[in-house]
C-alpha cells in the first residue's frame, strides 16, 4: 500500500477504561511535500533540522535526577510470563491513552532462546500507571530466518513507518514496516546502512516527519557496541543513509545502546553495560547534553534509575520509560524529574 502526501497514524477505538478493540486508519496530511529528488525537506537542508548557530539553552530538566522509577503495571494476563524489551511511544507526551510499542520474550530458563513477539497496547497515566490489553502486530509477520524474533520497536511520530530490529543476538539486522490494514505489513530490511554484525534498539528521531535513527551497532564481534546516526530518506518505505558513528563519550571496554533522544537534540540517554551473558544483565543508564547535532560534555550517570535502560523520553527530557534488562528483570517502569 502507498500513501503519497499523507501518513497514516494508529487512532485506537477504545472503550471505558482503556480497553482497545482496534486500531482506526486517521490520515495526517503531510506538512513535507519533498524537493523532488527523493529527499524530504528536512533532509535537504544542511543542519538536517539541528541548529548549528550555537548551543540553545539548556532544557529546565537537563542534568537533574529522577524521581524513584514506578513500576508500570501488565493488566493483561497474555504478557504474562513474558519479558517486556522495551516501551516505546509514538507521542512525544506521556497522555493518557498513549500508544505504546513493545517486544516482548518468553521467561525462560538460562541459556533458553524463544522467539520474541511484537505488541502495541495503550498507557494508563495515573499514579499507578499501566499497560491495556495488548494487540499483537507480528501475528502474520514472515521474516526468513528470524520469524517474529523482535528486539525492539519504534513508530514514527507521523505514523509513518515502524522500525524493527530482528534476529539473534548478536547477528541483528534493522527492518522497516509501513502501514497495511490498520496496523503494519510485514517488515523489510532497511537495505545498507553500511557493513554490520549486529544492529539493535532503534530510536527515530524527528516531529512529526522522521528525520533520522540512531540505535546501536555492534561492526565486530570482539569489540564494543557503539551508538550509530543514519539518515532518514522520505519515501514509502522511507530509505536510509549511511550509518556514523554518533560521538556518544562510551567507555571503551563497555557496550552503549539504547538511545533515546529529545526532538530538540539536546538531551540524549543511553545505555552502558558490559558484554551480556546468559545469567546475567546489569545495565546503567547515562545522561549526555547533545549540541549542534554532536554529543557534547561528560556523561552523567543516572544510578537513581537502578539496573534498567531507558526505552523513551519525553520532549522535553522530565519524563523516561525504562525497561528491566531482558534477563535479570521482567519490570518495566516510568520516573519523573522536575525542572
Amino acid at each position: 500500500m502507498r500513501f503519497i502526501g499523507a501518513a497514516v497514524a494508529l487512532a485506537p477505538t477504545c472503550a471505558a477504561g482503556g480497553a482497545c478493540t482496534g486500531d482506526d486508519p486517521v490520515v495526517v496530511p503531510s506538512t513535507d511535500a519533498g524537493n523532488g529528488d527523493g529527499r524530504s525537506v528536512a533532509d535537504a537542508s544542511p543542519d538536517n533540522g539541528v541548529d548549528q548557530d550555537g548551543p540553545s539553552p539548556a532544557p529546565a530538566c537537563a542534568g537533574r535526577a529522577f524521581d524513584p522509577p514506578v513500576a508500570i503495571a501488565i493488566t493483561d494476563a497474555a504478557l504474562d510470563r513474558r519479558w517486556i524489551l522495551g516501551l516505546r511511544v509514538q507521542e512525544g507526551q506521556l497522555s493518557d491513552g498513549a500508544r505504546v510499542f513493545f517486544p516482548t520474550r518468553p521467561v525462560a530458563e538460562a541459556g533458553v532462546f524463544l522467539p520474541a513477539l511484537a505488541y502495541r497496547a495503550l498507557y494508563t497515566r495515573a499514579a499507578s500507571p499501566s499497560l491495556g490489553t495488548a494487540t499483537e502486530l507480528s501475528s502474520t509477520w514472515t521474516i526468513p530466518p528470524y520469524p517474529s524474533q523482535v528486539w525492539s520497536v519504534a513508530v514514527a511520530a507521523d505514523g509513518a513507518f515502524m522500525l524493527l530490529s530482528f534476529g539473534v543476538n548478536n547477528s541483528r539486522a534493522l527492518h522497516v514496516a509501513t502501514p497495511e490494514g490498520g496496523g503494519f505489513g510485514t517488515p523489510a530490511s532497511i537495505g545498507d546502512t553500511g557493513t554490520t554484525s549486529d544492529d539493535a534498539d532503534g530510536w527515530i528521531l524527528g516531529r512529526p516527519q522522521a528525520r533520522a535513527i540512531l540505535f546501536g551497532r555492534r561492526v565486530d564481534l570482539s569489540k564494543g557496541m557503539v551508538i550509530h546516526r543514519s539518515t532518514v530518506i522520505a519515501g514509502t518505505p522511507p530509505a536510509f543513509g549511511r550509518a556514523v558513528p554518533f560521538g556518544v563519550a562510551c567507555p571503551e571496554s563497555k557496550d552503549c545502546s539504547t538511545p533515546v533522544l529529545t526532538a530538540d537534540e539536546s538531551i540524549l540517554l543511553f545505555t552502558s553495560f558490559d558484554r551480556p551473558t546468559n545469567e546475567s544483565f546489569e545495565p546503567h543508564v547515562f545522561e549526555q547534553a547533545v549540541s549542534g547535532g554532536t554529543p557534547t560534555g561528560s556523561t552523567i550517570p543516572h544510578e537513581e534509575l537502578g539496573n534498567r535502560y531507558p526505552s523513551w523520553i519525553s520532549d522535553d527530557g522530565c519524563e523516561v520509560l525504562l525497561a528491566g534488562g531482558g534477563r535479570s528483570a521482567a519490570e518495566v517502569a516510568y520516573a519523573r524529574r522536575h525542572p
